[in-house]
């Protein structure tokens, strides 16, 4: 497992084991695995009637440092612990140290206080700092297979692998989508289901399967002006482009899978560059697309 899911999984574990720290660093770029860390901190330091006058979150761009390590040091109201949860605290990670009135507390900090800093992007880890750091940050494919599996036994569904593949290639790396996308599963599937192919090409695929194949035909036959057409044909119907590559990039590897064609890994790797264009420009990428069309396999 990569960092993300081994310091999720650490913090998981201690908090399951009921140590609590008074002091956490939450970094990553993913708000999904941010935010569900917060949450679960949250649930260990207070009972659900113990929030409301001791749970405090903030920003860092409306908060100074002294303003938070004066916020956690306030003693808890009926309860053994406050929280403070500030998110958007990369603006007190620019430096190779904290600020100095967070660095005095987590040198010091409130026994009965929890300060947990959130903050997007990477992170270093300083002198002291290692065992408060969790760093949520994505490190592969592997990683967003293994949360798409949990999502559905956390709803009490198995998932086959073609099914996992599907998902992952029509939604992508974003875990928070991952997670809704499963909870409809879900809502269609049943406890106790296991969800196939079928099921997320009519749930999530918003893109027409069937459409994508008539396109990939296309492509493999050199047929442009077919291609064209069913190209127009998906984006009139106000499909994303990373939805249109994803389903392009299942079909071409359940292909591949059936014949191993040196035409269709090219294709394949052709179209991955096309992604990494697109991710880099931004825009709707139908011209990517089409460009594509023009240079069959």
């Amino acid at each position: 497992m990569g960092p993300m899911t081994s310091d999720f999984l650490r913090l998981e574990g201690e908090l399951e084991r009921g140590e609590l720290r008074p002091f956490y660093l939450l970094v990553g770029q993913d708000d999904y695995l941010r935010r569900r860390a917060e949450g679960m901190i949250v649930e260990a330091a207070l009972e659900p009637p113990e929030r409301g006058l001791n749970l405090t979150v903030l920003s860092a761009t409306e908060a100074s440092a002294e303003e938070v390590a004066e916020s956690v040091r306030v003693l808890p109201f009926m309860a053994k612990r406050r929280v403070v949860v500030v998110r958007e605290a990369e603006r007190f990670l620019t430096e190779r140290a904290l600020p100095e009135a967070l660095q005095r507390y987590a040198e010091g900090p409130n026994p009965q206080g929890v300060l947990i800093l959130s903050a997007s992007g990477r992170c270093w880890p300083r002198r002291g700092q290692k065992e408060w750091l969790y760093d949520l940050t994505p490190s592969g494919r592997g990683e967003v297979l293994y949360w798409i599996r949990r999502f559905a036994a956390e709803k009490g569904m198995k998932i086959s692998p073609g099914a996992l593949a599907l998902l992952k290639e029509l939604v992508g790396d974003d875990l928070m989508a991952l997670s809704n996308e499963v909870e409809k599963l879900a809502l269609f599937k049943g406890e106790g289901g296991v969800v196939d192919e079928g099921d997320v090409q009519e749930v999530v695929a918003d893109v027409r399967v069937a459409s994508v194949f008539e396109l990939v035909d296309a492509m493999e036959g050199g047929d442009l002006r077919r291609g064209l057409a069913v190209l127009e044909k998906i984006w009139v119907q106000g499909e994303p482009s990373p939805k249109i590559l994803g389903a392009i990039a299942w079909r071409l590897r359940e292909r591949i899978k059936r014949e191993a064609n040196p035409k269709l890994v090219e294709a394949l790797r052709r179209l991955h560059e096309v992604d990494l264009r697109l991710k880099r420009r931004g825009g709707t990428g139908k011209f990517l697309l089409e460009e594509l069309l023009l240079n069959p396999f």
